[in-house]
């Protein structure tokens, strides 16, 4: 098989891959396209190193027939806890798992025989040796808990013999693979692994960020990192399970590597890693998770601390996060709780403002920062606001990228996400800031009852964007190009490179109209509480089918009114819902439900020399959702100021158009007077 075809094979059964490659040869992501369709040869000197990278990649089949392994042995290890009631919960069976494979990695990289390799009777005493050699390689109060939990398990031999029995079968797989040797895999083998295993565990899940995103992350970070130091120190500051260390060590050592130097690539893992790569956690489940992937991966998680980043206990951990000292910080902080500044200020404010502003404090002048946030740092007003302006005064905003609701799904939150690249001031000049959306990442996700599964998806537009921003070469498929000044009211792409924010070309300047100019947006106040009778007719947003255009009613009692029924519509006034736009429930009010009242989540529109229908229609067009969704703010519920609807941009079209438009409104309420006359017979 030649070189074009096994790049062929590697991105097709892995298509995350290709980002992993491109890091590794310095090369952009659409270059690895090229190669691989064979319209592109690879320079002599790429060409070796490619050779050598694809030699050494990850085979699919082998992390099947491990993911298989660990499948079958983590079920068989969960019986073994039931019936000895060794574990009050599935928090407590990943203690000890992580434990086991900590230890069983540590004896296996010093050349020693594996937990399986023993006898039964030997096995705790192992087990505490392999955990007493650990003792200089991580932070002393982690080693001190780990050594606890060692001896704690050790006592119970009969119950160790038969959890290293049950997990024999995986750990036989992992010493006879060469895969486990590699951070990456590790963390996708068997990490990725125990997030859906173990799915019900809330703080596991909202620590898995998906491999595609970390590897995007990554790959920016790196490459925008300055080169004044040997090696960047990386922080992140709220590391889970390591994913973003574990994978800027193997993406750095695959840089080393492919450049020739050998030697320092051995160093580093063996070393160097250790000391430049800082995490920190509150969650001592999560960081023993990540010292098995710093252990598999040959590296010492001897910067791993478990505590708080933003108000260090420890003073191993303030003095890893002293102020100006680090290169580069990747993370996904926690967010949507309230932490006090503490000594850094007064008041309490939501977390990610913290972290955020903790994350400058952190960055020597130069450094970079990329974090996943809540959309609410980019739109938001208070607090958010006043962190964008100081922002603008001190950091250089490289990039903002919109993350499509499917990214933390598999996590079981569909909160709308984006990812934040900034650079601290340090007096270079600094360009425009580049807005991307992200529409696809690679997979979907599908949900079956309480389980949810990732689907691979073929298309995935984190590649193009990593090399806009890497390249510069943005074009309007990537995004737009915006320089941040005190007038930017909002710092997120979705509203950037909507039309609202790019001015209509001239092209379509003769077609599009304001909503002002054929509607008027009503308000009209009524409280069905205090009206006659005992029942009213309610429109909420459930009632309006944004397809057909149809708007139905609930008839509701008097004194249980909702509090937001307390809006007066009329025939023939159009229902805009400010929810979540992208979904485009939008509906024309019907006579028989002239005078109705509806909820406070609508925009009304009352149309002055239009068809409501030529208008509801003109507003389900793509570009106008666009323009809604571009406008909206928030983070689980997305939504946009009622008051904002009568600027969005219309195309009325043609004649003929228009004429359908009222045709279709015409036979649907004539369905409606006659399923109401159905009704009433």
């Amino acid at each position: 098989m030649d070189v074009a075809q096994r790049l062929q094979t590697v991105v097709k059964a892995s298509p995350h891959q290709r980002e992993r490659l491109a890091a590794t040869l310095s090369v952009s992501a659409s270059t690895i396209d090229r190669w691989a369709a064979g319209t592109v040869t690879p320079t002599p000197r790429h060409l070796s190193a490619l050779k050598e990278a694809l030699a050494d990649f990850s085979h699919p089949a082998n992390q099947e027939r491990l993911i298989r392994s660990l499948t079958k042995c983590l079920g068989q290890a969960r019986e073994v806890m039931h019936k000895h009631g060794a574990a009050s919960s599935r928090n407590d069976a990943l203690d000890q798992i992580s434990l086991l494979l900590t230890a069983h990695l540590h004896l296996k990289r010093n050349n020693q025989p594996g937990l399986q390799q023993v006898g039964d009777s030997d096995a705790g005493r192992v087990l505490r040796a392999a955990v007493a050699q650990l003792r200089d390689h991580m932070p002393q109060t982690a080693h001190e808990r780990l050594l606890q939990s060692a001896g704690i398990l050790a006592s119970k031999q009969g119950y160790l013999a038969e959890l290293v029995a049950a997990l024999r079968l995986a750990l036989d797989e992992m010493d006879s693979s060469p895969d486990w040797k590699r951070p990456h895999d590790f963390h996708e083998v068997f990490v990725n692994f125990l997030a859906s295993s173990f799915h019900e565990e809330k703080e596991f899940a909202q620590y898995m960020t998906p491999r595609e995103v970390v590897e995007f992350m990554v790959r920016i970070g790196l490459s925008l990192t300055p080169a004044e130091n040997e090696h960047p120190t990386v922080l992140d500051p709220s590391c889970g399970t390591g994913s973003f260390l574990t994978t800027f060590a193997e993406t750095y050592a695959e840089r080393l590597e492919a450049s020739g130097e050998v030697a320092k690539r051995e160093r580093w893992l063996s070393h160097e890693a250790a000391l430049h790569l800082i995490g920190v956690d509150t969650s001592e489940r999560m960081i023993r998770l990540a010292m098995a992937s710093f252990v598999a991966g040959g590296m010492e998680p001897r910067r791993l601390f478990l505590d708080s980043s933003i108000e260090p206990n420890g003073a191993e951990t303030r003095a890893a996060l002293a102020e100006g000292s680090v290169d580069l910080i990747l993370t996904n902080p926690p967010f949507g709780a309230e932490h006090s500044r503490g000594r850094h200020g007064g008041g309490r404010v939501p977390s990610e403002v913290i972290y955020v502003e903790r994350y400058v404090d952190w960055l020597r002048p130069g450094g970079i920062a990329l974090s996943i946030i809540p959309d609410s740092i980019l739109t938001n007003k208070a607090a958010f606001a006043d962190l964008r302006d100081r922002l603008r005064r001190i950091v250089d905003l490289i990039a903002v990228v919109s993350l499509p609701p499917v990214t933390f799904a598999a996590s079981g939150t569909t909160t709308k996400t984006s990812i934040l690249a900034f650079r601290k001031k340090d007096g270079r000049t600094h360009g425009a800031t580049l807005f991307a959306v992200a529409q696809h990442v690679g997979f979907e996700v599908s949900t079956r009852g309480s389980i949810r599964k990732r689907i691979p998806h073929p298309q995935n537009d984190l590649p193009k964007i990593a090399d806009a921003i890497i390249f510069g070469q943005a074009d309007q498929d990537i995004g737009a190009t915006h320089r941040i000044d005190e007038r930017a009211e909002r710092w997120d792409a979705q509203f950037l490179t909507s039309p609202l924010a790019v001015r209509t070309g001239d092209n379509d300047a003769h077609r599009k109209v304001p909503v002002e100019t054929v509607a008027t947006l009503v308000a009209e106040r009524a409280d069905p509480r205090s009206e006659p009778g005992d029942v009213f007719s309610y429109i909420e947003i459930s009632n309006v089918d944004g397809d057909l255009l149809r708007v139905s009613a609930t008839e509701t009692f008097r004194n249980a009114a909702p509090s937001r029924a307390r809006r007066r519509v009329r025939a023939g006034d159009v229902l805009v819902s400010t929810v979540r736009p992208e979904r485009k429930t939008i509906g024309v009010v019907p006579p028989h439900l002239d005078g109705a009242i509806c909820s406070t989540g609508f925009a009304v529109l009352r149309p002055r020399t239009i068809s409501p229908y030529v208008l509801a229609a003109a507003l389900k067009a793509p570009d106008v959702t666009a323009q809604l969704v571009g406008i909206s703010s928030g983070v689980a519920y997305p939504a946009f100021d009622a008051r904002a609807v009568v600027s969005v941009q219309i195309d009325l079209k043609d004649d003929a158009w228009k004429d359908s438009c009222v045709a279709y409104g015409g036979s649907l309420e004539a369905l409606e007077l006659q399923r109401a006359v159905i009704f009433t017979s």
